[in-house]
């Protein structure tokens, strides 16, 4: 049982940016804890990343 609630387990991750002036933006990702590793999840962590802009005004 331990073994499953552990596959179905999401793990976040989060980062925080306050750019000033009331402008701030929160991102996340969650996976299951079990794929956490998986190559897809890693690639798209990496790729949602590096590929966040801030929306210009």
């Amino acid at each position: 049982m331990a073994g499953r609630a552990r596959e179905r387990t999401p793990r976040p991750f989060g980062r925080g940016l306050l750019l000033g002036g009331r402008r701030g933006y929160s991102l996340r990702f969650t996976t299951p804890a079990a794929a956490w590793e998986d190559a897809a999840n890693r690639v798209a962590l990496t790729t949602f990343l590096r590929t966040f802009r801030v929306p210009r005004e």
